[in-house]
């Protein structure tokens, strides 16, 4: 089973690990390296996340924390999981279009 990061996945963990580094480069680096790794371990347990309260009865969009960030991911279709993105365990998912047209099964 494959991993696949969608654009917005890459682009929400490389801006947050700009944002560490403006005051720890090296903290940047060890937290996305890190982080990395937790997803890393999804194709060997993909259900190892929760639902997310937010999809409703959606049982193949879950999420795995880390340090007070949601992971969020599609379960396994055609042999890859795919992380949709990653957010701050604060924001309100609702609020924004993580599950957008093209993505929606």
């Amino acid at each position: 089973m494959s991993l696949e990061w969608s654009p917005r996945a890459e682009h929400d963990l490389l801006a947050l690990k700009s944002y560490i580094a403006e005051d720890s480069p090296l903290y940047a680096r060890q937290f996305a390296e890190r982080l990395i790794h937790t997803v890393e371990t999804l194709p060997l347990f993909p259900r190892k996340g929760r639902t997310v309260p937010e999809m409703g009865f959606r049982d193949d969009i879950r999420e795995v924390l880390f340090q007070g960030y949601r992971i969020i991911y599609r379960l396994p279709t055609e042999d890859r999981i795919e992380i949709i993105t990653v957010v701050h365990g604060a924001r309100d998912l609702r609020k924004q279009d993580v599950i957008t047209s093209d993505q929606d099964s």
